[in-house]
């Protein structure tokens, strides 16, 4: 999980809770993305991990998810 190293930091500062240095598990499902439970001081999060390159692809997930969410 070395590649997994500076993701901590990065939750910390984009949520603001205090997160554990590594995920708890990792998550299996469809998904061709490696995807972790990462424990959190404001709760659990679901890490989904990609290359930068990929963030619009993210993000349109992420859309589509708040959509149905709101249905």
């Amino acid at each position: 999980m070395d590649h997994l190293a500076g993701i901590a930091q990065q939750l910390q500062a984009l949520s603001g809770w205090q997160c554990a240095q590594a995920p708890a598990r990792r998550i299996s499902g469809g998904s061709i993305r490696e995807s972790y439970a990462w424990q959190s001081s404001g709760g659990w999060l679901f890490v989904k991990i990609a290359a930068a390159g990929e963030r619009a692809l993210l993000e349109a997930e992420a859309a589509g998810l708040a959509a149905l969410a709101a249905a």
